[in-house]
């Protein structure tokens, strides 16, 4: 009697690989678009969730900013989960960290991931000044 060899096939995971987070922040009320900077990317497998924490470094002296949304603009990525809670307030000269929850495409992928930032700065008028 002979025993048959029994070949089996390896499931491989797809991975993505996000080489780095390039973050653009758009200002609502001029309608133009800022380069954010570079973050750190990471890797993951496909079809998952991963969490990313990012700190804003807000620097006017003057007046608050408020983060109206943060959204993948990469193919495939989408961010469902945004804490604290948008829309969020930094004061000014000051930071605010956030940590979003991101899903992942279902196929691999190696590059850069975009995130846009929709903000608006809170410009305060005094109109009874001087009355």
């Amino acid at each position: 009697m002979s025993l048959g060899h029994i070949k089996s096939k390896a499931v491989e995971q797809s991975v993505i690989n996000v080489t780095n987070i390039n973050t653009t922040y758009f200002d609502m009320q001029t309608n133009k678009a800022y380069p954010g900077g570079e973050l750190k990317g990471f890797e993951a497998n496909t079809g998952k969730s991963v969490y990313y924490t990012f700190t804003v470094n807000y620097r006017n002296s003057t007046y608050s900013e408020t983060i109206e949304n943060i959204s993948a603009t990469t193919s495939g990525f989408s961010v469902v989960k945004v804490v604290p809670a948008l829309p969020s307030i930094i004061q000014p000269n000051s930071a605010q960290t956030f940590n979003l929850a991101i899903d992942l495409p279902n196929t691999s992928y190696a590059g850069p991931l975009n995130l846009l930032i929709l903000y608006k700065v809170n410009y305060v008028t005094n109109s009874s000044k001087g009355q």
